[in-house]
């Protein structure tokens, strides 16, 4: 993948060493999906896979994040996305 200078986005912005507060990334959460189902290459399917459906970080923050309800939800919409 060519690097395009844009920082990194990572699913869980933590504050300082000793806060407590986490503040999740939502539109990453939200949008990343839609936009690896709707590019049609094997290679943005197979990211989909790696980096979402079995991604056990992505899993656990997302449900954390919006509950396990959504991520099913998503999970459901981005199967039929490959079909």
């Amino acid at each position: 993948m060519a690097d395009r200078f844009v920082a990194q986005q990572p699913l869980v912005f933590k504050e300082g060493a000793g806060q407590q507060k986490t503040v999740f990334n939502l539109r990453k959460m939200a949008e990343l999906v839609y936009h690896l189902c709707k590019a049609s290459s094997a290679s943005d399917t197979t990211r989909l896979k790696d980096e979402v459906l079995f991604n056990f970080d992505w899993l656990y923050e997302k449900s954390r994040a919006t509950g396990f309800i959504r991520y099913a939800h998503q999970s459901t919409l981005s199967c039929k996305c490959e079909a």
